[in-house]
């Protein structure tokens, strides 16, 4: 697919904002790269088991995607027909809901085999500062008063919470006797009674949630058993890149996910880019390869963490080929002491500074100057 910019597809830790890395020194070039993106992105799995009775229909496939213009102008129908993606997650600015969300409705609401999903950061205040649910509680009916405009909105098809955690400090809540986790799942609670229910039963309500461990509760306060009670479906942020994880760590964590979701689908969210090289898009294999991990260990689809138009960068690395040594006369100079008369009867002794010469042993590298290319997250 050719857009005016060539497309590179990438994909959230809780959609957290990411910047290119500096450390490079890169020289962009503008190349045709539509047949690339094509192949790297018609590996991805067309087919996954169905999902349970009364959640989207199987499978889920979809890409969370920023809300700017940029983004919203790269894609397009047909692209994302021939990738099979089925759900787009959007961004949204809860300051702005309908002004965020309107244009990809208006874009890809009348398409039957794509929905669109209001991505939204649930534990934030207006400055999107992160709070703690049992610290603000007129946030918290803020957040929920937010969401029911969001639920009014025609042509959205779900609410998708991220966020919706403790930042790490659950402990420290629940030694001031709070329950971090009663607290987040009576909010996602309030969200389908208060939101989903009584203004449009129809929208799907899903989350965001940290890869399931011994510490999730603990931490973060999420209990995936508790909260798929009241989501149609979860995405646990399975990242490897930032988890530092492999295929075999997807398998086990997408399974764990399973198991605790009490038969509520998961669909898992997995990434496309590693954040220790630079933002460096992976391959089409390596991302094949982790869905499979993912759709073989009961997950029912999957959500790319993220979409963007990719950017080819080059830059040069120096490769020492080379050793020369050689003699050279240098000049170096010493400071020597020297009779110097002040009057008629009396000499002193000064210091001065005197030039010589001397042949020494140098040492001269020579390099060679390859350049090298990759595609990077924008």
């Amino acid at each position: 697919m050719v857009i005016g910019i060539c497309f590179f597809f990438i994909g959230a830790v809780s959609a957290t904002n990411t910047t290119e890395t500096d450390a490079l020194t890169l020289s962009q070039q503008t190349t045709n790269t539509s047949a690339y993106n094509e192949s790297q992105n018609n590996t991805i799995l067309s087919s996954s088991p169905a999902m349970a009775a009364g959640a989207p229909p199987a499978p889920i496939k979809g890409y969370w995607v920023r809300s700017e213009s940029y983004y919203l102008n790269s894609l397009s129908i047909t692209w994302l027909r021939s990738q099979g993606i089925t759900d787009l997650f959007v961004l949204t600015d809860r300051e702005n809901p309908e002004g965020t969300l309107q244009p990809f409705i208006n874009k890809f609401g009348g398409y039957s085999d794509i929905r669109i999903h209001a991505w939204v950061r649930t534990f934030k205040d207006s400055s999107g500062n992160w709070y703690a649910p049992c610290d603000r509680p007129d946030l918290n009916d803020w957040v929920i008063e937010t969401y029911q405009k969001l639920a009014k909105i025609p042509g959205l098809d779900g609410i998708h919470l991220d966020y919706v955690r403790y930042r790490g400090d659950a402990p420290v809540h629940r030694d001031h006797g709070h329950d971090p986790t009663m607290e987040v799942t009576n909010f996602v609670k309030r969200v389908r009674e208060e939101v989903i229910n009584p203004i449009n039963p129809n929208l799907y309500l899903s989350a965001a949630l940290m890869p399931p461990c011994e510490d999730t509760v603990k931490w973060y306060g999420q209990d995936y058993g508790q909260m798929a009670q009241y989501l149609d479906f979860l995405v646990p942020m399975i990242y490897r890149y930032s988890f530092n994880g492999d295929s075999n760590w997807i398998a086990k964590v997408t399974s764990i996910a399973v198991s605790r979701a009490n038969g509520t689908p998961v669909v898992v969210g997995v990434q496309n880019y590693d954040p220790d090289l630079d933002y460096q898009l992976i391959s089409s294999a390596q991302l094949e390869n982790d869905i499979k991990s993912a759709i073989s260990n009961g997950a029912t689809g999957y959500v790319i963490f993220r979409y963007g138009p990719g950017k080819y960068v080059t830059y040069k690395v120096a490769k020492l080929y080379k050793k020369i040594r050689y003699r050279k006369w240098v000049k170096y100079y010493k400071w020597v002491k020297k009779l110097k008369r002040i009057s008629r009867h009396k000499y002193k002794r000064v210091k001065v500074r005197r030039a010589y010469w001397k042949r020494v042993w140098k040492t001269k590298l020579l390099y060679k100057y390859y350049t090298y290319g990759k595609w990077v997250l924008t």
